[in-house]
This record gives structure tokens, C-alpha cells and sequence, in this order.
């Protein structure tokens, strides 16, 4: 017979293994709202997406050094998340501008001007000099996100009684951080590595070899997600319900989101810096973002410009009410049809912001 006093290190060791992950999932969500976790973010992003980019940037790269690329031909890079990539068909916009410019899609997936600026990124950390860069976003993209409200916790005494000891071990489970947070854990490790593994390349000099690089061109569509031409009322309202509680809806949110103002500010002070000429790109939004989003959006946005580049301000292209209802597949994205519809109209509006003289990457 097992004597228990024997196990009692065992037991005693097991107490401390769950007092000491009791006590640091309480740290983690103390310290949730702080700049200490900044690092995990709010949404999950693809780095699928990112390293499609990244592809297409050093392929693009690739084109001029082995000079396909003619000395005339002009660069326009076009970067943004989800609302970009799904918006706007390249194809599009080159046959409305013509065969002297090159168009680089740099379209992934995120939540914030803060994911726009990791795919800007690719382009910085590159040799490239666009001629033009064109940076598509939403003006609830402007909003440094507050944390969704949590929620009610379970009376675990009532669903003991019960004998539900499933429950209570599921929504224990629920409640830590760690668990809570896993996706977004998983992917910012992901893409730490990601950008780690790209740093030591560039440092020793090694590039990976791409089976499909060469059968790819640089100047493909962005990824287009297979989603039907609209989701449900129903998914529209779920949606809303959480555009309201990032704050999105709330014109302070806008006055007082100074992470985000700077984070765009110094995307176009980085492309400036390389010569190209910058253009703020407004996507088009469904109508319950126009009604909703504080008009004052656009105001505080055109105030930081003018604050942050006086008498210098990058051009806005305003599409916001560009595309009816029926063009959307939810409230930030079009679909098939609303892609095509708006990429004819950007590729107009484009032809009177294009630089002339000759390409920066001809006179490097």
C-alpha cells in the first residue's frame, strides 16, 4: 500500500507549479493594457500575407538588377491591409495609367495603421525607391484600439453545486491569459521570427531559393480572400458591435490616438526620405462605417498633416463613399465587383498625382 506521506512532496511540489501559473496569469492580465505587452497585438495578422510581400519585394529587386525593367518605366507601390488587398485589382489601375509604370501590390492583413506600417517595412528595408506611394487605409485605422470589454465571469460555486465540473474547468480555462490571448501569441512569435530569420539572410548575404519565384511576377494581383459577394445581416451586425467596442465610433478616440497619428506620420516621413511622392488613400466603406465614424475623423487626420508637414501635405484621395452597399462583402471590403468598379476610378484620380522626370530607380 502506497503510504501518502510519501507523496506529500509530490502534492506539495504541484500546489506551487499551480500557485506559481495562477500568479503569473494574473501578472499577464495586469499588465494587459500596458505598454510592457505592446508587442501581442489586438487582431491577428497573417504573416502569410507578409511573406508574399516580402517575396514580391525582393523579386522586384531581382527585376532590376537583371534589368527587365526599362529605364523609362516608372515604380508605384501600393500598401495597406485587408481593405486594400481585397479593394484593388492592379490589373485595373495599370491599364488606366499605361505601360510606362510598374505597380507593387504590398497588400496582407492586420487591424491598424500599425499593421500598414510592417508591409511600408518591406519597402524600407529594401533598396527600393518608389516613384509614388500610394497607402490605402480606413480612417478607423487612425485609432490607437482600447482592449474589447471583458466578460462576465461564471459563478463557478453555482456550477459546482450543479456537479458541472466540465463547465468549470472550461470556462477556467477561458479565463487565462495566456489561453485567451494564444492566437495572437502565436502569431507575433511567428512573426518575430519571421523577421529574424529575414535579418541574419540579409546579414551573411544568403538568399533562399524559390522554386515558383521565377514562374511568379512581382506585379501579380494581392491575394484575394475566397469570400462570397456578401456575408449576413447578421455577421454585419456582430461586426459593428465590435467596430463600437474598439472605440471606433467615438470622435475622442480619433482627438486622442497619438500612436497612430505618428505611426502614419512617420510612414510618409520614411518614403519622403527616398524621394517618393506620398498619397493617403481612403478606402471605401460601407455605409454603416460613413454613418457612424465621427465626421471630425477627417478633420483631426488633415490637422495632424498640416501639423506634421506645414504647407507640404501629402495629398487624400477621399473613395470613403465610392461604392454603393452592394459592392461590399461587409463593412470594410469589397468584393469582385466593388474591386473592379473602384480600381478603374482610383487609376483616373492616380494620372493627376504622377511624378515626372525620370524614375528613382534609374538616377540611383
Amino acid at each position: 500500500m502506497i503510504q501518502v506521506s510519501r507523496l506529500k512532496p509530490y502534492f506539495q511540489i504541484g500546489l506551487w507549479l499551480v500557485v506559481i501559473a495562477l500568479s503569473v496569469d494574473f501578472a499577464l492580465k495586469a499588465m494587459d493594457g500596458t505598454p510592457v505587452l505592446a508587442w501581442v497585438p489586438r487582431a491577428v495578422t497573417g504573416t502569410g500575407y507578409l511573406e508574399d510581400s516580402r517575396l514580391r519585394v525582393a523579386q522586384t529587386l531581382q527585376e532590376y538588377r537583371e534589368k527587365r525593367i526599362k529605364p523609362h518605366e516608372y515604380l508605384a507601390v501600393i500598401v495597406g491591409i485587408s481593405e486594400v488587398r481585397e479593394g484593388i485589382e492592379l490589373s485595373v489601375i495599370a491599364q488606366a495609367i499605361g505601360p510606362q509604370w510598374r505597380f507593387l501590390g504590398l497588400g496582407g492583413a492586420g487591424f491598424g495603421i500599425g499593421s500598414v506600417q510592417q508591409y511600408a517595412n518591406l519597402v524600407f528595408a529594401s533598396e527600393l525607391r518608389p516613384d509614388i506611394a500610394v497607402l490605402g487605409f480606413g480612417l478607423h485605422q487612425l485609432v490607437d484600439v482600447r482592449p474589447k470589454p471583458g466578460v462576465a465571469a461564471p459563478n463557478f460555486m453555482e456550477e459546482l453545486r450543479r456537479g458541472n465540473l466540465r463547465s468549470v474547468a472550461v470556462a477556467l480555462r477561458n479565463s487565462t491569459w495566456t489561453y485567451s490571448r494564444r492566437e495572437d501569441i502565436s502569431v507575433s512569435v511567428e512573426f518575430a521570427v519571421l523577421e529574424l530569420r529575414a535579418w541574419l539572410l540579409a546579414a551573411f548575404g544568403v538568399s533562399l531559393p524559390d522554386a515558383d519565384a521565377r514562374k511568379r511576377s512581382p506585379w501579380r494581383e494581392m491575394i484575394k480572400t475566397d469570400w462570397p459577394d456578401h456575408f449576413s445581416a447578421a455577421t454585419l451586425e456582430a461586426q459593428e458591435k465590435d467596430y463600437e467596442n474598439f472605440g471606433i465610433f467615438d470622435r475622442e478616440r480619433y482627438e486622442n490616438s497619438p500612436k497612430a497619428m505618428s505611426t502614419l506620420m512617420g510612414i510618409v516621413e520614411q518614403f519622403r526620405r527616398r524621394g517618393t511622392k506620398v498619397v493617403l488613400l481612403l478606402m471605401p466603406e460601407h455605409s454603416t462605417l460613413n454613418r457612424r465614424i465621427p465626421p471630425e475623423a477627417l478633420q483631426i487626420l488633415e490637422r495632424q498633416l498640416r501639423s506634421a508637414f506645414p504647407g507640404n501635405e501629402p495629398p487624400i484621395l477621399d473613395f470613403r463613399k465610392a461604392v454603393r452597399d452592394s459592392g461590399f462583402v461587409d463593412l470594410p471590403h469589397l468584393n469582385r465587383n466593388g474591386n473592379r468598379e473602384f480600381s478603374g476610378r482610383l487609376g483616373e484620380r492616380l494620372r493627376d498625382l504622377l511624378p515626372s522626370g525620370a524614375p528613382l530607380m534609374a538616377i540611383q
